[in-house]
C-alpha cells in the first residue's frame, strides 16, 4: 500500500483463491479531478473486472464518468449531482452493462429540513 495527498495505490493478492486485486486513485489536474482505476483478475478469468472513473466537481456540484469490462463485454456509466439552493440537491446516473444489455437509470432528489423554530 501506498498513499498521500495526491492518491493512494493498493493491491491484494489471494493465493487460496488465486486472485489479484489493486486499485490507484491520483488526484488530477492540481486536485479538480480524482481519476480512479480498478483491476480484480482471478485464475478462472470469468470474474476479471477492469474499471477505470473520473470524478469531477466544484462547490455546488460532482459529476463522475466510468468505463470499465466486466464479464467479458463493456460498462459505462456516469452520474452528476447538483445543490439547486442550500438545502436542495437534486441529480441522477445512467449506466450500461454491456454482458446483459442492461441499459439502467436513477434519480435522487435531497431536501435538508430545518432543524427546528427559528432555524433558517
Amino acid at each position: 500500500n501506498f498513499n498521500d495527498e495526491e492518491g493512494f495505490m493498493m493491491a491484494r493478492v489471494d493465493p487460496e483463491r488465486g486472485s489479484v486485486d489493486g486499485r490507484i486513485h491520483k488526484a488530477l489536474l492540481g486536485g479538480l479531478a480524482m481519476g480512479k482505476i480498478q483491476v480484480s483478475l482471478s485464475s478462472e478469468g470469468q470474474n476479471d473486472m477492469v474499471q477505470g472513473d473520473l470524478d469531477v466537481g466544484a462547490q455546488t456540484w460532482t459529476a463522475n464518468l466510468k468505463y470499465g469490462s466486466m464479464g467479458g463485454a463493456n460498462m459505462f456509466g456516469c452520474n452528476y449531482l447538483q445543490s439547486v439552493s442550500p438545502r436542495l440537491q437534486m441529480g441522477g446516473e445512467g449506466m450500461y452493462i454491456g454482458a446483459n444489455g442492461a441499459l439502467m437509470s436513477s434519480y435522487t432528489a435531497k431536501l435538508l429540513f430545518p432543524d427546528g423554530p427559528g432555524a433558517d
